[in-house]
């Protein structure tokens, strides 16, 4: 029943802290931020990059958007991020992390310290002149980490992707 697999879906998320967000749901960045105390509805978060790291919760939430277009991607922004599997996804850190850094080395001691990095992604940046909302893809471990400035990551989803959701990513992404 659709009741019983709501409950199914929240049970898999775990999590070291609460989050109000449901797996898999779309949500404005707004309400992302507001839902870890980042930033209030009613006025504009100032935070216009894809990565927030929260002390709070020893964690960060990366936010990307598959199809890059240069309308709203600059050369030092068109991040190579695009599924490999229902479970993996190659992302790339801001331009100017390298792995010696504080954040690369938050990223390379993850399964170590236990940091946690929640995934939300968005095929496109707007639709028509709306921002497209984000889909909640859940916490994620890091697999593997090469390079420097940015550092190219495979991340691991503790939970799959949906299926149309992966399928329209791979289009979007320019990945077959």
């Amino acid at each position: 029943s659709a009741a019983s697999d709501v409950y199914k879906r929240q049970e898999e998320i775990s999590l070291p802290f609460p989050c109000p967000l449901e797996l898999h749901g779309t949500y404005s960045r707004q309400e992302i931020f507001a839902a870890f105390g980042k930033a209030i509805l009613s006025a504009p978060s100032s935070n216009r990059e894809g990565v927030m790291h929260l002390n709070d919760f020893d964690a960060s939430l990366h936010l990307f958007t598959f199809k890059k277009t240069e309308k709203f991607f600059s050369e030092t922004t068109s991040y190579r991020d695009y599924p490999i599997s229902r479970t993996r996804l190659h992302w790339e850190s801001q331009s100017n992390t390298s792995q010696s850094s504080p954040v690369g080395q938050r990223y390379l001691r993850q399964n170590e310290s236990g940091y946690t990095v929640l995934l939300f992604a968005r095929l496109e940046t707007k639709i028509g002149k709306l921002a497209s909302p984000l889909v909640y893809l859940g916490p994620a471990n890091l697999l593997s980490a090469k390079g420097n400035q940015p550092i190219e990551m495979i991340w691991e989803l503790q939970n799959p992707m949906p299926y149309d959701f992966y399928i329209e990513a791979k289009r979007a992404s320019g990945v077959s």
